[in-house]
């Protein structure tokens, strides 16, 4: 398997791929990651901060198992 790894700015819709005679003809798979956008803030601090701040509410009606009811087989 050959790999490359470049870095470029598009400018439209075609990209320049460096010694692409390489590659030329054969099946290959291509990623685009964009390295300036950062992650939100919540993704960040994790899933459990985020409940921790913003419960979720549960109905008074609800119906938990027990332990045991749970673990039946």
């Amino acid at each position: 398997m050959n790999a490359i790894e470049f870095q470029t700015t598009i400018t439209n819709s075609f990209v320049q791929i460096p010694n692409f005679e390489k590659f030329e003809n054969k099946q290959v798979r291509i990623i685009v990651l964009d390295t300036t956008s950062a992650l939100p803030k919540q993704a960040n601090k994790g899933f459990i901060s985020n409940y921790a701040k913003n419960p979720v509410s549960v109905a008074n009606n609800t119906h938990f198992l027990t332990r045991d009811e749970a673990n039946e087989r």
